[in-house]
């Protein structure tokens, strides 16, 4: 089977993306940052590009919260299309059969768009087209996100991890930084965000060409996240925009998000396990002026000073019957 459309039928095995806490944190500071798109246009303007599978949670997140309703659900896995679509939520998502590396280069440019590649499977070669894809087509004002695994897989030992990761993507775009002993831990995650982050360059390399520097466009980082929830993530992304927009980019404010991250040094999303009493202990000493301090005993003091850096996106879970 194709890694795409591995990676959709895992989709519909998976927990729902909605219940994995750390997962949803993430989501939701990512719809923050998209609403300071509205210092460059409209945000309701924008078109959305995903993977729905079967809950479509992140189209459900953005139409409300943004208003977005050109959306396209990217569905790699044939045999399922039928309840891809019975599962749509909204007429506005356009659900497209196909993989991911075949559909995108079929898509309009047209319009600035918002892309979220949240792979559940490996980086490869592939995964790097996608991007490169994008960064060639998209208009200025467009913002790609990249979300892979960050841990190796099971089978891949100490002494195996660097040349893994060469026959994933290539030698040649393997970084020189990147060596068998730093892919331990989170290194795999540094290691995906540099790659993608060197696609992306190359891609801009090719669009730019000979255009004049004001029209050039170029790209900003903005999310670098890591998480432990039912499996290791890593999520790179950021802007695309005109040289000579620098200017209005900076009127978005991104820098006043505390999880906006533009280099190496990740934001990592804590993986919280909290009852329900201790939610609502911790909150009633909420918000606080320094979370890294943040202290509510009983609650251990790692768990109390994780919360109040994300209390503001935490999900409460419920059970209901619709």
């Amino acid at each position: 089977m194709d890694d795409a459309a591995l990676q959709d039928t895992r989709s519909m095995k998976s927990p729902h993306y909605a219940l994995r806490p750390a997962k949803n944190v993430e989501r939701k500071m990512m719809c923050e940052a998209f609403r300071r798109l509205s210092g460059l246009r409209p945000v309701h303007d924008y078109r959305y590009i995903g993977f729905g599978a079967l809950h479509f949670v992140d189209f459900l997140l953005f139409h409300r919260a943004l208003g977005i309703s050109d959306m396209v659900s990217i569905e790699g896995n044939a045999t399922e299309i039928a309840r891809y679509e019975f599962n749509c939520p909204l007429r506005c998502i356009k659900v497209r059969p196909g993989l991911s590396h075949t559909v995108l280069p079929q898509l309009p440019w047209d319009r600035p768009t918002i892309l979220w590649l949240d792979y559940e499977n490996q980086i490869d070669v592939r995964k790097l087209g996608d991007a490169r894809t994008f960064v060639g087509n998209a208009p200025p004002g467009s913002v790609l996100v990249v979300t892979l695994p960050a841990a190796l897989p099971r089978e891949v030992r100490p002494g195996g991890r660097l040349q893994w990761l060469r026959n994933q993507v290539g030698a040649d775009r393997v970084p020189d930084e990147v060596t068998e002993d730093s892919l331990g831990d989170w290194g795999l995650a540094e290691a995906c965000r540099l790659i993608v982050s060197n696609e992306i360059g190359a891609a801009l390399l090719d669009r730019n060409g000979t255009e004049p520097k004001a029209e050039q466009v170029a790209y900003g980082q903005l999310f670098n996240f890591r998480y432990r929830d039912s499996a290791h993530m890593c999520t790179s992304g950021g802007l695309l925009h005109r040289v000579q927009d620098e200017g209005t980019v900076a009127h978005c404010r991104f820098h006043e998000l505390d999880f906006v991250r533009t280099g190496s040094d990740a934001y990592e999303i804590p993986d919280l396990k909290l009852t329900y009493r201790e939610l609502r202990h911790l909150e009633t000493h909420l918000p606080c002026d320094a979370p890294g301090s943040f202290r509510a005993p009983p609650v251990p003091a790692p768990l109390a000073q994780g919360y109040a850096k994300v209390y503001r996106y935490f999900p409460t879970f419920v059970e209901a019957e619709v």
